[in-house]
């Protein structure tokens, strides 16, 4: 169906917009009936991603993340990494807790003390890519499958969307492919059946889950299993919350849900465009994707692309008669004049 190919190269333009690494992300497609063609566990799922993982060392994926690091997010969170070659977890759910063996309680996973050092990290194909330590055209980075028996899909967003925005949640399928997971999931699906818990030396994060943070222990990825608050720390001081994955439906590889967080919210929202927010692409910055450069001539903390006046500062963009030119460069501000004409050249629009 070419509607649902030209939603998916719309879709992988959203972030292709956004970053600029000289890599091919390659995605096996699939748009098909879950309940009859076995794709996914849950036939009632409206799309599947199905990243493919590598595991390069701690040591390795902090030498990539300093190359790589270009934007003042990138800066601030190098200095939040702990120094290679191991790191420290917080881990609960595992028969070696000091509060009990299988204690919910979060608790220190020193990376120096007992048991294997958490020295690997699992990091995405596409990301690997990105961080420039494949082949960064070759091979197949994941999966995604999108049901089409599970929502009422829109798939053109130039009229609005009514029902499901499929392009939006093929991008936010491919955000998964990109590197938003958390090993918080496939760790849960490990829990031993009768005990419920996972040993210790199993325990590693993924690049996301490197800042993933919680109050009880500072600066330490946080990839236990409760009902704590776990978040990402914005460039500014804000918070971003992820699913903790104790939660039914809202897996750890996501932002909170309903808070409105961005693409990568569990659930989108129905009759809707589906943007990426300042939050998902801070972090796929910070995990090795590079911004695209934004230009702002006159400094004033406005791009050109978005500026009434790109040659003039002027930050509150205040635009008297309303015809798209800021007061601040506008030859006639109290009368809408768009062309700026100004034909005997006094500086006054005509």
């Amino acid at each position: 169906d070419q509607a649902v190919l030209d939603a998916f190269v719309e879709a992988g333009d959203l972030w292709s917009d956004i970053f600029v690494d000289d890599v091919t992300v390659n995605i096996d497609i699939g748009f098909c009936d879950f309940s009859t063609d076995n794709v996914a566990v849950n036939d009632l799922a409206i799309a599947l991603a199905s990243p493919y993982f590598g595991f390069p060392s701690y040591t390795v994926v902090v030498d990539a993340l300093a190359a790589d690091a270009s934007s003042a997010a990138d800066l601030e969170k190098l200095t939040m990494l702990q120094a290679p070659p191991n790191y420290d977890l917080v881990l609960n759910l595992t028969p070696e807790n000091p509060n009990g063996a299988g204690s919910l309680i979060p608790y220190l996973d020193s990376a120096t003390q007992g048991g294997l050092p958490n020295g690997t990290v699992s990091v995405t194909a596409a990301n690997h890519k990105a961080l420039g330590l494949i082949d960064p055209t070759a091979g197949t980075d994941g999966r995604i499958y999108m049901n089409s028996n599970a929502a009422a899909w829109d798939f053109d967003r130039s009229d609005g969307i009514t029902g499901k925005d499929f392009i939006g949640s093929v991008g936010h399928e491919i955000g998964h492919i990109l590197g938003f997971e958390s090993d918080i999931d496939y760790y849960e699906g490990l829990l031993d059946p009768v005990d419920g818990w996972l040993a210790e030396d199993v325990w590693t994060a993924a690049i996301m889950d490197l800042f993933r943070f919680a109050d009880d222990y500072p600066l330490i990825p946080d990839v236990s299993i409760d009902p704590g608050a776990e978040y990402f720390t914005l460039l500014g001081g804000g918070q971003a919350l992820f699913c903790n994955g104790f939660t039914v439906d809202c897996q750890a590889s996501h932002w909170a849900d309903d808070l409105g967080l961005g693409l990568m919210d569990p659930t989108l929202t129905s009759n809707q465009i589906n943007g990426i927010s300042v939050a998902d692409i801070e972090m796929l910055d910070v995990i090795g994707w590079t911004l695209a450069a934004v230009l702002d001539s006159d400094d004033d903390g406005v791009p050109d692309d978005d500026d009434n006046c790109p040659g003039v500062p002027n930050q509150d963009q205040t635009d008297t008669d309303e015809d798209d030119v800021g007061d601040a460069c506008d030859n006639c501000m109290l009368v809408p004049n768009a062309d700026q004409a100004d034909n005997n050249g006094d500086g006054i629009g005509d």
